[in-house]
């Protein structure tokens, strides 16, 4: 399995997660993208933030293993 540093962390996980979301929609102007990012992280799942943070030892010990590190 190939690792990038989106795959480490919970804050780039969110981000990934929510750029996919903001961009869902066709956007047109700034201010629907500023009100589709409001609308997007005031909307964040409780189970994707605890799952994201519990995953975190996991995946380092998978990055170890498959990096010698």
């Amino acid at each position: 399995m190939t690792y990038k540093k989106s795959s480490l962390t919970p804050c780039d996980l969110l981000w990934d997660w929510a750029k996919s979301e903001v961009y869902r929609t066709k956007l047109r102007t700034l201010d629907e993208l500023e009100a589709q990012n409001r609308k997007v992280l005031d909307n964040i799942p409780q189970n994707f933030l605890q799952n994201s943070a519990d995953s975190i030892l996991g995946r380092l010990r998978s990055l170890v293993n498959a990096t010698g590190i």
